[in-house]
């Protein structure tokens, strides 16, 4: 196995790299792609219920890049910018991180809307997209063995 000796934080995140094996980044890649999905169209569904209750028509098209980006950011990235601003509580800063987003792709929505939409979107995706995603993988695996 190589020793990879990169400055700085970059080190720990190549000594990960390179000690796993292909079926753990396959899991890894199948999971990223089903909570992308699940987190997406349960956003779309938040959505659609909120275009009816307040009037507005948002894009949906935008809703799966966001919850792309919840997924990634919440794989590696969140832990470190977890550590950059380590004062404020753990589930007070995924909800800013959701309010963040939803106001970058709904543009058009107030901030009191976005607020109102990242809460929500903070909760169901928290709480029901793993046991939605959790099962469908489970049945994934058992038609598609992932040992390598």
């Amino acid at each position: 196995m190589a020793d990879f000796n990169l400055p700085g934080i970059l080190g720990p995140f190549a000594d990960v790299a390179i000690s796993q094996n292909a079926g753990q980044w396959i899991s890894l890649a199948i999971n990223t792609i089903v909570f992308t999905m699940v987190s997406g169209i349960i956003l779309i569904v938040l959505l659609k219920v909120l275009e009816s209750v307040w009037g507005e028509n948002y894009d949906m098209g935008r809703a799966f890049l966001a919850a792309l980006i919840i997924t990634l950011i919440n794989l590696p990235i969140l832990g470190f910018l977890r550590s950059l601003v380590s004062f404020i509580p753990t589930q007070i800063f995924y909800i800013l991180v959701w309010i963040a987003l939803m106001k970058l792709f709904f543009g058009e929505m107030r901030m009191l809307q976005a607020v109102i939409a990242g809460v929500v979107a903070f909760l169901l995706t928290a709480f029901i997209a793993p046991s939605v995603a959790g099962y469908i993988i489970s049945v994934i695996t058992s038609i598609v063995p992932m040992g390598f």
